[in-house]
């Protein structure tokens, strides 16, 4: 579950894809910054006529071609190099970062949902356990055995009993999102949660 959880929350959650994609960037530009280096080569051509009138024009035409090798610029390279791996080395960090913090909350949400769904358990034992007692307490009233006063504080246990398993049931539904939230799939969660509450 956990690294089901993990997996998916490194694949949909937008912070860490904004994260991914400035390292992705840097590393361009650090490609670009040593492509600096290389020679560059270009070409140019034009075609046209000449002469006095289009009857007695000639066909003319130049080509040239330039190869530019970067030799006085090396030290601007190297400045320009430098400078983008320190940017890149950033944007690692940063990933990093984000990428911890997506982990320990998706860690987080899961141990709340844990413990949420364990909050449920006991809750529907209490509540089994107080209706029971409730149930006996009225039996015992009605074969005259014992008095109201037994009733009402069975009555008062049942209803706490109903209320702490309406609490705990939020708390799970509340982990839930949570969780739906940490791993990226919060707005699809919350929709389906939505359309099954209706149907």
């Amino acid at each position: 579950m956990k690294t089901n959880s993990l997996r998916f929350a490194f694949e949909h959650r937008w912070d860490l894809k904004v994260a991914q994609t400035q390292l992705r960037a840097a590393e361009r530009v650090v490609s670009a910054a040593r492509a600096e280096r290389l020679p560059s080569i270009s070409f140019n051509g034009n075609y046209g006529a000449i002469g006095i009138d289009p009857n007695n024009a000639h066909g003319v035409f130049s080509a040239s071609g330039s190869v530019s090798i970067p030799v006085f610029d090396g030290g601007k390279i190297r400045a320009d190099i430098q400078q983008s791996q320190a940017v890149l080395r950033q944007r690692q960090a940063e990933y990093e970062d984000q990428k911890g913090r997506v982990e320990q909350d998706v860690r987080n949400a899961l141990i709340q949902q844990r413990t949420a769904a364990g909050q449920v358990k006991l809750a529907e034992s209490n509540r089994r356990y107080a209706l029971e007692t409730l149930t006996q307490a009225q039996d015992r009233f009605n074969a005259g055995v014992t008095n109201t006063v037994e009733v009402v504080q069975a009555q008062q246990q049942q209803a706490s009993a109903e209320n702490d398993y309406i609490s705990s049931l939020y708390a799970l539904n509340l982990a839930r999102l949570t969780l739906a939230r940490a791993t990226g799939q919060a707005e699809t969660d919350v929709e389906s949660q939505s359309n099954g509450t209706h149907d």
